[in-house]
């Protein structure tokens, strides 16, 4: 009887998945994109020496702009291809844990992992976002679950799975560089303290992630002087927010306090030591990820964003859910979770999907009225470089390019020095009067082509001005 309701229940989450990822794919049929995912699609564009030699100068490590160039590569370049390209580890987890968590650590930590990687307001983000922080989630899971195994069972195997999937992991993201050193240094104690077959498979997992990976942040050191002013942003976020955002829910507080007490309470009570030495390593991995960031940029400069914390988190999924596993009073907890979850889950993603169908109209409605407005002669110029780059880099022809002046004073010394007569300007800002009485003669032309329209998250204002040759004056 035991065996049938199992069987059930794996068959009810299994549909859950599917209606999940059913959800989440909806929203990859746009070809509304921001500024860093527009980056991404240029990154794979580009051959794979000129991507290599780019992300060597950029702030984000190659990995992820290869396997989506070798997708695009496949199956062309457009705006749904982009989005499911990150929808893919996405279903790899999921696949994950009902298969291997399920055998190996049950159902209720394989359920947990299951409804967070579906459900929470940062995973439904990130699962469709034309970024690389859903495959660098996948590969710290696989990462973290073979430093498990390798625990339990020191074999070449684990040590190398554990190493390559670390690896891709830091080829993905530098943060996630953070998230695995405790897996490391417990590595590197357990080969001083047992020896013999440890010690050798301590050489092979270090000497294979050094020397694969080595080269790599020569390079990027190398060009780091050249790269830091692309790494700071213009603040950060402070470790609370990014704690909270762990589970990031409207219950975010149950589930953090649920996580805290319960991982704690199974490290106590556990009498197993690798099954000990695995939790406290996770948490402090999800620990460093957070903390060494935020260390550096309130000491030197700000790189910290939550964002580039969420790959760790997946960790925190996996021990939330085998803590409640390991609780007498288990199923409740797990109907507590499940119930501080779906609901809120599933009403977000719908009003994903409704907000996202609105964007594309509003981008297509946006795209109407200001393509082509200009020939190749024209000077398109915007006041926001997030309102410029996706622009001239994305939406509108190759040969357009686009200049970043941000006030009104900048833009009317550079319109008065330029030899062109036609320009189409884009602001983030309402239009004041004073500029347009600048612009206003009897030899030209000013026209509001758009108001408070729509662009992505922006509110954009476009102005095209006409003047003769001749009359160089504004």
């Amino acid at each position: 009887m035991k065996r049938i309701n199992t069987n059930i229940y794996k068959i009810v989450l299994i549909v859950f998945s599917v209606i999940c990822f059913v959800l989440n794919l909806t929203q990859c049929f746009s070809n509304n994109l921001w500024c860093d995912e527009i980056a991404s699609v240029m990154y794979a564009e580009k051959s794979c020496m000129g991507l290599i030699s780019g992300t060597a100068l950029d702030v984000h490590p190659p990995l992820y702009y290869l396997i989506l160039k070798l997708f695009c590569t496949i199956f062309g370049f457009s705006g749904t291809v982009y989005h499911v390209v990150s929808t893919i580890p996405f279903a790899l987890v999921v696949i994950f844990s009902l298969t291997i968590v399920w055998k190996e650590l049950g159902e209720i930590t394989a359920t947990i992992l299951v409804v967070c990687e579906s459900l929470l307001y940062c995973s439904m983000y990130f699962n469709v976002e034309v970024r690389m922080y859903s495959w660098a989630s996948l590969f710290i899971l696989l990462s973290y679950w073979y430093f498990r195994k390798l625990l339990l069972d020191a074999n070449i195997k684990n040590y190398t799975l554990f190493s390559l999937f670390s690896l891709f992991a830091a080829y993905t993201h530098y943060f996630c560089i953070l998230t695995v050193i405790p897996f490391y240094v417990v590595i590197l104690f357990m080969g001083i303290k047992e020896k013999g077959k440890r010690v050798k498979l301590f050489v092979l997992s270090w000497g294979m992630t050094i020397g694969l990976y080595l080269p790599w942040a020569i390079s990027f050191f190398v060009h780091y002087t050249d790269t830091k002013e692309k790494i700071y942003s213009a603040g950060y976020t402070n470790v609370w927010v990014c704690v909270k955002f762990i589970f990031d829910t409207k219950f975010w507080w149950v589930l953090l306090s649920m996580f805290v007490l319960l991982t704690i309470w199974t490290i106590v009570r556990n009498s197993v030591q690798y099954e000990k030495i695995w939790i406290i390593s996770g948490i402090a991995g999800i620990a460093l990820t957070i903390l060494i960031p935020y260390i550096i940029s309130v000491v030197m400069s700000p790189i910290m964003e939550k964002r580039h914390v969420y790959p760790s988190f997946v960790i925190a999924w996996l021990l939330l859910g085998y803590s409640i596993s390991k609780q007498k009073y288990k199923v409740p907890l797990l109907c507590i979770t499940l119930v501080l979850v779906i609901p809120t889950g599933f009403l977000t993603i719908y009003r994903a999907n409704v907000n996202e169908k609105k964007c594309v109209v509003a981008l297509d409605d946006f795209l109407g009225k200001t393509s082509g407005l200009i020939d190749n002669s024209g000077t398109l110029i915007s006041s926001d470089w997030q309102i410029a780059y996706p622009l001239y880099q994305y939406y509108y022809d190759k040969d357009d390019s686009m200049l970043f002046l941000e006030t009104d004073e900048e833009i009317l010394d550079y319109m008065n020095k330029s030899i062109d007569n036609e320009f189409l300007i884009f602001f983030e800002r309402e239009i004041t009067e004073s500029f347009i009485d600048e612009l206003e003669s009897e030899n030209s032309k000013v026209e509001l082509i758009t108001e408070n329209q729509h662009f992505g998250a922006h509110r954009v204002w476009v102005l095209k001005y006409q003047r003769d040759l001749g009359n160089k004056t504004i």
